[in-house]
């Protein structure tokens, strides 16, 4: 039985660690959008299907600069979200740590263009 649990206390300690650093970055993560935030608008530009996943790929600008992430989704939340603009929450120190936020779609076409969309008929670049 000693033998047992000698040989797993590795792999208890191994999963301690991870835990722990997952822990750790969510919360630097968490952190910072909170002690720097902006909010802006992203478009969803693709649903990528997984073995075992769904994300939403998507771009949103900050200081005229075009970003692009991603977010998992649930497999019921993936219906026709794609070329759909959704309010974004950044970090205005480091505008790549971002949440999307697929629980407020902008509508407005004003303050999608505001945030650096071009809108018109021709334009297929953002």
């Amino acid at each position: 039985m000693k033998k047992k649990i000698i040989k797993a206390l590795p792999l208890l300690a191994v999963t301690v660690v991870i835990f722990l650093f997952i822990s750790f970055y969510n919360t630097q993560i968490d952190n910072e959008l909170n002690e720097y935030p902006f909010y802006s608008v992203a478009r969803v530009t693709a649903i990528e299907y997984g073995a075992k996943n769904v994300s939403a790929s998507y771009i949103y600008y900050y200081d005229n600069k075009i970003y692009r992430s991603s977010a998992p989704l649930k497999w019921q939340d993936n219906l026709k979200l794609e070329n759909r603009y959704f309010k974004v929450q950044l970090s205005t120190k480091n505008p790549e740590i971002n949440e999307i936020l697929f629980d407020v779609e902008i509508l407005d076409t004003l303050e999608i263009e505001k945030a650096g969309f071009l809108l018109s008929e021709n334009s297929n670049t953002n």
